[in-house]
C-alpha cells in the first residue's frame, strides 16, 4: 500500500515564526522541532 502526503506551500520557520503562525486563519497545524547534532555533541 502507497501512502501520500501533501506538502503546504509556504512553510514558515526561523525567529518569530511562531508569531506568524498565530495570524493565519485555519483549523490545523503542524508544529516540528529539530536539532542538528554534531560529532562535537556526541
Amino acid at each position: 500500500m502507497m501512502n501520500r502526503f501533501t506538502i503546504p506551500r509556504e512553510i514558515y520557520f526561523g525567529e518569530n515564526s511562531l508569531d506568524k503562525l498565530k495570524e493565519l486563519e485555519g483549523k490545523k497545524c503542524s508544529v516540528s522541532h529539530w536539532r542538528r547534532f554534531d560529532k562535537e555533541d556526541g
